[in-house]
């Protein structure tokens, strides 16, 4: 569904990208990994046209999107996570939640439980149910734990008209139980017919969810293919073992 052609960036003389052509398929679950400065974040980046590639082409279902914005991808239908969370701490997550629709944070505060959110409403109870994250709807952001703050995000992520998601490390930092729920939701979002790329640094859980795995290093592909196969590749570990 998602075609990376012959892309490539540079910083200042540095290929955080060189020359990378990929496929991500529909319905599946594609990890990207890579020791740290592989350009990982750069490519789901200019994905998300946050950065500008210096030469190449990018085809969402056969449709070129080097010439859109930000806005215009999002409206395309893909959605994000990031490394970091952007969230404000003096809202609640049902507030959030609410600023993914195209109504302003306004009206929500006056119309949030009227007929005009009833889709809206129905949209966030199905990713409630999906993220177990109910019994926070109405606490503060900042009130919740690091790892409740990165569901969030996923929820935002998720609420949003997509085609595909990206996440970039979603279970960094959380601790296990988390990252055995993140996993659970992610197997059931692709039994659900989701499309996911995913930048993530811990082994252990690609191995257990991805379909298909994506080694970058120093902005070059190194290998692509099965989890069990990429990862007893001789070269993917030298890379790991040389980090």
């Amino acid at each position: 569904m998602l075609e990376i052609i012959n892309i490539s960036k540079n910083y200042g003389g540095i290929h955080a990208i060189k020359n990378l052509s990929l496929r991500i398929k529909r319905r599946k679950l594609t990890a990207i990994i890579g020791p740290n400065g592989a350009g990982k974040t750069t490519l789901i980046n200019i994905i998300s046209r946050l950065v500008k590639e210096d030469s190449g082409d990018l085809k969402l279902n056969n449709f070129s999107i080097k010439k859109m914005n930000v806005r215009q991808i999002a409206k395309l239908g893909i959605s994000r996570t990031f490394q970091k969370i952007y969230l404000f701490q003096d809202l609640t997550l049902k507030d959030h939640l609410n600023l993914c629709f195209n109504s302003s944070l306004l009206s929500s505060f006056f119309f949030g439980n009227s007929r005009y959110f009833e889709k809206e409403n129905k949209k966030i109870k199905k990713i409630l149910a999906i993220t177990g994250m109910g019994g926070s709807l109405n606490k503060k952001v900042s009130e919740l734990s690091y790892g409740q703050q990165k569901l969030i995000d996923f929820s935002m992520a998720l609420l949003m008209p997509h085609k595909l998601i990206m996440l970039d490390e979603p279970v960094s930092g959380i601790n296990p139980k988390l990252r055995k729920k993140m996993a659970k939701i992610l197997r059931q979002l692709i039994k659900e017919g989701e499309s996911i790329l995913m930048v993530e640094h811990d082994m252990d859980f690609v191995s257990k969810i991805a379909d298909e795995v994506i080694v970058l290093h120093q902005g070059e592909l190194i290998t692509q293919g099965n989890p069990n196969k990429v990862l007893s590749n001789r070269r993917v570990i030298d890379i790991y073992l040389g980090d």
